[in-house]
């Protein structure tokens, strides 16, 4: 047999790479061949594997052939860890790799210094519970029956070197760098230039439990540059998998934790993808439920491929981790086989946490995250944090209508699934909470479903949404829900963002169908909220629901504050309790939740859907015995069209909620639905005129508006009513102005119930074209009205009415200033009234109150004589003409042209208006002195006489005087104007 030393085979590497121009590198792939070649030779007739030491460690590496089984040994072993390097390191099909080390070792270090990637399609074995440490910077493939049997950790990467302890390398590339010291252990993994790439076939011969396995309670990590599984199983069940890909010349490090080895990624700059395909798995299932931790920089996860760590012991479950620069996806086809990352409890155990950070997040038809609890250890947390965006896509809006239809009868299970995220309950522990939270967008699409529902006596998780930009929702939902017969309560919805769009089928809801409270929906949107289009023949509405149903929890609360709030199409926004009246029986629940809006610009409500069977419309309801909740709306300017509505209401037993709007700028409601003819409306009411047979004996709530200028036109209306024998409530209206204008109407109407009253005041209240204010009543008295006002027009056939059928008619009291148009009448006529009337007679009738000043509108009005006189011609006149017996004297420096043709003189007049002292009076003289002017002395009383003149004292004083002073050439009359006496 053909053997080479040492020696003799490194003098002929030399000889002959001198004689043929190799390089080093080539020279160490040439010694590889020499020793397959003479193994070979060796081995003749036996199974062929490819396991080449080669010559670089001081204690070199020795493999002995065994049958299938490659036995090696050697190596050089440093205080607990021993160094291999090998030229080539692959495994045929049924071979084992069997590392025959002593007990004393803790860590085997395995270097393939060769080109040639390794492939491993058999077993890879060590003693005891080393840890073995196996780099190829070539790349390294585990075919479909490549198998561990170690009882310690494994690392299989490309990295060029592993980072010992003291700073020193075991690289493939500098073999002779650094001499091994003691105690040295690994702590890290520096990449080349190229990292090669690491592919995982292995499925073992049972695919549910074979593959690359790691023992139990270990660490198996594969880093390298791009990470690929082609329906490979990666196991370590209840311990730790880490998989990354890097980019390179980066160094990862290594860590030691409590559960296993950490990869950190601190200093790498560049990632490069994992892809897992055809079905792979990655999974830690087991007692604790392991860690996974995968960082690249895109991570796909398809073909029905899962990354699992189900808890199913005592311990608390570990995280999952995956970190991608720039996306994580996960995508399915089939609905057989869902693509999925799940994180859940089916034990006593905790589920860890999952967790997702990168910049695009994508989940596509049947695909699906979990953070479950399924056993009596509470559910982990479910946390997407994007850079960009969240985007769920589902596999169409009809799978997702057969969950919501399954869960209102009782038929949906725990472990049901469609594309989308999941952290509920089944147990006696509550489940963790969903956050998702992106930079730019969170949108969800055709189906997909993010749901925190609760099967048992625990909680559901919170579901919390915030995007820096937009949020969507188009046929798809959100739902933080208790099941039917389940006593746990609902988790909270909290939604931020500048701009939430509801739309195509979609739902937002936190209801309970058990006795179990239901949960608060919260939106804080800065901008906008829109929600429109409810799909015909769906199963529910477009909208944010919050119902109580079928058990008797207490209904959550819906809170929106907005910049603008825009709810088309038979979109909703409800909270209610019991169902309609063709559930019968079954129409049950608890309290219903309140409504609270504050959209500081506007709020729109606008149409019905397409085939008019669902108004656009904000509403609290009861269908049952509890009463329903208040609905608050504060908003500057809100609009009615098209038949939409927003109405607190009763239609069972239970008392309807008070309604309250606050616009400040104004409100303006108009017009019916096209489609039905149903009004726009404003409504608080007990019954409703569809709902016949029913027997709704609960009282409506009250209306209370505050608004600046109210306009009801077009047969749009504001309503208190009852329709059955429960009361109706009162409407209160404060506004700057009221307009009703071509039937637009203010009612309180009630058929056997007390009460339906209107209170309104405003400064200005106007009627036009056959517009109303009523309180009539049927089998009870008519409501009263009160109107304070300071100017009440109704014109048009305008009435203002509180009769009665059956009963008395009400009262009807007006204060104003002013009433134009209108006036009370016995009986209503084909012009405006006021009346309050009974049919059961005259004697029956209520009582009309208007309340006006007592003052006569005749007085201080003069009669105008006939023949009045031209002003006009007597301006046109010359008063200084012969002949006149007038005179027209001009003085001063300007003053009016001696005729109305002439142009005027733009000097002005000083007019000196002081008193004009009399002969006798003193008056102050220069330098402060006094004097008397002459004349007879100060009468004891005097009395005011018309002044005739003026003179200039000696100290330069105009004083007016009683007498005419004498015309002289030298007079300042003369000089001052022109005398135009005759």
């Amino acid at each position: 047999m053909l053997h080479f030393s040492r020696v003799h085979s490194h003098e002929f590497i030399r000889l002959f790479s001198k004689s043929f121009g190799l390089k080093p590198r080539h020279v160490i792939t040439l010694s590889g061949v020499l020793i397959l070649w003479s193994g070979s030779l060796r081995c003749a007739g036996k199974a062929e594997a490819q396991i080449m030491p080669d010559a670089s460690l001081n204690q070199p590496s020795l493999v002995t052939p065994d049958g299938t089984i490659y036995r090696i040994t050697g190596g050089t072993e440093i205080d607990g860890n021993l160094f291999h390097s090998f030229q080539e390191f692959s495994l045929r099909m049924g071979n084992t790799a069997w590392f025959e080390n002593s007990g004393r070792v803790e860590n085997i270090l395995t270097r393939i210094t060769g080109e040639n990637l390794s492939t491993i399609d058999g077993i890879i074995r060590a003693n005891g519970s080393a840890n073995l440490y196996l780099i190829n910077p070539n790349g390294i493939v585990f075919g479909p029956n490549a198998e561990l049997k170690i009882g310690g950790s494994f690392w299989a990467s490309t990295a060029e070197s592993i980072v010992l302890g003291d700073g020193t390398l075991f690289s493939v590339i500098d073999q002779e760098s650094s001499p091994l010291l003691r105690v040295n252990v690994p702590v890290g993994l520096q990449f080349g230039p190229n990292p090669g790439t690491i592919v995982v076939q292995s499925q073992g011969i049972d695919r549910e439990t074979g593959g690359l396995q790691g023992s139990p309670g270990q660490t198996l990590g594969l880093f390298g540059g791009n990470v690929l599984l082609e329906g490979g199983q990666v196991r370590s069940p209840g311990g730790r998998i880490e998989i990354g890909s890097v980019g390179g010349n980066s160094r990862i490090s290594l860590s030691p934790t409590e559960r296993g080895i950490q990869g950190g990624y601190d200093t790498v700059e560049g990632f490069q993808d994992i892809q897992l395909t055809q079905q792979s798995r990655i999974n830690t299932s087991g007692e604790g439920g392991g860690t996974i931790h995968l960082q690249g920089r895109q991570i796909a996860i398809s073909e029905g491929s899962q990354i699992l760590a189900l808890n199913m012991g005592s311990q608390p479950g570990g995280p999952v981790n995956i970190k991608a620069t720039e996306l994580v996806a996960l995508t399915g086809a089939d609905p057989e086989n869902f693509s999925a990352i799940v994180s859940d409890s089916q034990g006593v155990g905790t589920g860890g946490d999952l967790t997702i950070a990168t910049g695009q997040f994508l989940l596509q038809g049947t695909a699906f995250l979990s953070a479950s609890s399924f056993g009596s250890g509470a559910g982990g947390n479910l946390n997407i944090n994007a850079a960009d965006s969240i985007t769920l896509m589902g596999v169409g809006f009809g799978p997702l209508e057969l969950v919501l239809g399954a869960a209102l009868t009782g038929q949906l299970q725990p472990g049901d699934r469609i594309g989308g995220l999941f952290a509920g309950t089944v147990g006696v522990a509550p489940a963790g909470n969903i956050t998702l939270e992106a930079g730019n967008g969170i949108g969800l699409y055709n189906g997909a479903i993010v749901f925190s529902p609760t099967f048992g006596t625990e909680s559901s998780g919170e579901i919390q949404m915030r995007a820096n930009h937009r949020i969507e929702a188009i046929a798809s939902g959100i739902f933080s829900n208790t099941a039917l017969g389940s006593a746990g309560s609902a988790g909270n919805i909290e939604i931020e963002t500048p701009h939430l769009r509801i739309q195509d089928g979609s739902i937002i809801s936190s209801s309970t169908l058990g006795t179990g409270p239901g949960g608060d929906i919260t939106i804080n949107a800065s901008q906008r909220v829109e929600i429109s289009r409810t799909i015909p023949e769906n199963l529910l509405p477009t909208g944010i629901l919050n119902n109580t149903v079928f058990g008797s929890g207490t209904g959550g609360d819906i809170k929106i504050t907005t910049g603008q709030l825009s709810i088309r199409e038979g979109a909703l926004i409800v909270t209610s309790t019991g169902t309609g009246p063709n559930v019968g029986s079954l129409a049950a629940g608890g309290p219903g939740g309140n409504i609270q809006i504050e959209a500081r610009e506007s709020i729109e409500i606008v149409g019905v859907s397409s085939d008019g069977a669902v108004t656009s419309s904000i509403a609290t309801s009861t269908f049952g015995n509890p009463p329903s909740g208040n609905l608050t709306i504060s908003t500057g300017q809100l609009t009615l069209t098209e038949g939409g509505i927003v109405s607190t209401g009763t239609f069972g037993s239970g008392s309807g909620g008070t309604l309250t709007v606050n616009a400040t700028q104004g409100m303006h409601l108009s017009g019916k639905s096209p489609i039905t003819g149903l009004p726009t409306g404003l409504d608080s009411s007990s019954g409703r005129a569809d709902f016949e047979n029913q027997e709704i004996s609960g009282s409506a709530g009250d209306l209370r508006i505050n608004t600046g200028q109210l306009r009801v036109r077009d047969g749009a209306n504001i309503d208190v009513r009852s329709l059955g024998s429960g009361n109706a409530g009162t409407l209160e209206i404060m506004a700057e102005s009221v307009q009703l204008d071509t039937g637009g109407s203010l009612n309180a109407t009630t058929v056997s119930g007390a009460g339906g009253n209107i209170e309104l005041r405003s400064p200005d209240i106007l009627l036009f074209n056959g517009s109303n204010i009523t309180t009539n009543a049927g089998n009870t008295n008519g409501g009263n009205i009160t109107l304070q006002t300071r100017v009440l027009s109704a014109l048009g056939n305008s009435d203002i009415t509180a009769n009665a059928l059956a009963g008395r008619g009400g009262r009807v009291s007006i204060n104003a200033e002013g009433i134009f148009g209108t006036d009370f009448r016995q009986t209503p006529t084909t012009s405006s009234d006021i009346t309050a009337t009974s049919e059961l007679g005259p004697e029956f009738s209520g009582s009309v109150e208007l309340n006006t000043p007592d003052t006569d509108s005749s007085l201080g009005i003069v009669s105008l004589q006939e023949n009045f006189v031209d002003a006009a011609q007597l301006i046109a006149q010359n008063f200084c003409a012969k002949g006149q017996g007038s005179r027209f004297t001009i003085t001063g420096r300007g003053g009016l042209p001696a005729s109305p043709t002439e142009t005027l003189n733009p000097s002005v007049i000083l007019n000196d208006l002081r008193l004009v002292p009399t002969a006798g009076t003193r008056v102050q003289g220069q330098a402060g002195s006094e004097e008397v002017l002459p004349g007879s002395k100060e009468p004891q009383n005097p009395s005011l006489v018309e002044a005739q003149g003026w003179r200039v004292n000696p100290g330069g004083t105009v004083v007016l005087v009683t007498e005419t002073p004498r015309v002289s050439p030298h007079s300042s009359w003369l000089r001052a104007g022109v005398d135009c006496r005759q």
